[in-house]
């Protein structure tokens, strides 16, 4: 990603842009916001004294949305890596089968198992 041209447009708060890489800026004083991380891994900025996820601001500036989607889904599956190459519109069942969860869910709720027994 670090080999991508930065393109800025805006969101649907004003003064604030997001760009193609997943960088957030208030355009009245051109400050890149600092992004924090929740408790599911997902990077999050401070707009308007709220909290927003940085992958649905990059997905509603940069994809359309023809079909209304509801969800966006990280492609590699990192939360963090919030490009918008990585980034696509999906419902809920295609978003919890996608590439590995299910995998995943499974390992951790067996090992969970394994230190309850």
């Amino acid at each position: 990603y670090t080999f991508m041209k930065e393109i800025w447009k805006d969101t649907k708060y004003k003064n604030y842009q997001v760009s193609n890489i997943g960088e957030v800026k208030n355009i009245k004083t051109n400050y890149i916001l600092n992004q924090f991380t929740d408790k599911d891994g997902y990077k999050l900025v401070k707009i308007k004294g709220q909290m927003r996820k940085v992958h649905r601001l990059v997905a509603e500036a940069f994809l359309d949305n023809p079909d209304n989607l509801p969800y966006v889904n990280h492609k590699d599956e990192c939360k963090h890596h919030n490009w918008v190459s990585n980034l696509e519109w999906c419902d809920a069942k295609y978003n919890c089968n996608y590439g590995t969860r299910n995998e995943r869910l499974s390992k951790k709720y067996i090992n969970i198992l394994k230190i309850i027994n």
